[in-house]
């Protein structure tokens, strides 16, 4: 085991933990501890990742995500957002409870194929599988916007 300018041999400790060995140790250079170092790195790292998981934790239900997408102009490869026409989810209360729906002169008989239909034809995107992570985020937003008296509607 080597710590600085000295050296312990790991076959001599029979100590059962690093309070032990560093009361054995010199004191480093600058008047800390080997357990007081890890200490403080470990706590670093702890609070690094804290962080980086607020961070990203940002939308963390299937909803807020849905709306992230909903709201952003290049989802999907496309050239506006989906709420450039429905702002705030305006006129699709109701919809996930639809199991037909008829949208620029077709029919659709799913949430899934609607919202590809609007992602291809009014946001000039490119369509996403029904069965992806982010068409089920964007159906769990449509399906949270309820109806226009519900609590909430259009936040």
């Amino acid at each position: 085991m080597k710590h600085a300018d000295y050296e312990l041999p790991m076959k001599d400790i029979k100590y059962k933990n690093m309070h032990q060995i560093n009361a054995l140790l010199p004191n480093p250079p600058n008047g800390g501890t080997i357990m007081g170092k890890r200490t403080t790195l470990v706590a670093l790292f702890l609070v690094i990742a804290l962080s980086c998981t607020l961070a990203f934790a940002k939308h963390h239900t299937a909803e807020e995500r849905g709306k992230a997408h909903f709201d952003n102009d290049s989802f999907a490869g496309g050239k506006k957002s989906c709420s450039t026409c429905h702002l705030n989810g305006r006129g699709l209360e109701g919809a996930g409870a639809k199991t037909k729906f008829s949208i620029m002169g077709g029919e659709q008989d799913s949430l899934e194929e609607a919202v590809n239909i609007c992602i291809i034809n009014a946001n000039k995107g490119v369509a996403i599988d029904d069965n992806s992570v982010e068409m089920q985020e964007l159906v769990s937003y449509i399906k949270s916007l309820g109806s226009p008296k519900a609590p909430g509607y259009g936040k």
